[in-house]
């Protein structure tokens, strides 16, 4: 899926809804619907994370990697912040990640 053309536009954004919607029923549905209706003034960061998050929840293949790629953001991040010279920033980040990795743990213990 191309996730990117999700939210490029009003047409697309209808589109992906649509299906979203199928996936979807009780209070996530109404949830999402929500939701969906702030979406149309968002700007595209916002859309987009909203698009991201509703494809982990529905176990869309990206949630497979979902966790992994934060955490590998936050490292890329990390190490930006490093290459500034901006120890606080790159702290505070590494931090962050340390706190990611702790908490998905705690998930992973709760499911089994």
């Amino acid at each position: 899926m191309n996730y990117k053309e999700s939210w490029k536009t009003e047409k697309s954004m209808n589109k992906w809804a649509k299906g979203m919607r199928n996936k979807l029923e009780g209070r996530y549905l109404d949830l999402f619907n929500q939701q969906l209706s702030t979406m149309r003034k968002a700007n595209d960061y916002t859309k987009a994370t909203f698009v991201m998050y509703w494809a982990i929840q529905t176990q869309d293949p990206l949630s497979e990697y979902a966790v992994y790629i934060t955490q590998a953001t936050l490292m890329s991040m990390t190490d930006k912040y490093l290459q500034l010279n901006k120890m606080q920033e790159a702290n505070a980040i590494h931090q962050m990640n340390v706190n990611f990795a702790r908490l998905i743990g705690g998930l992973d213990n709760e499911e089994e």
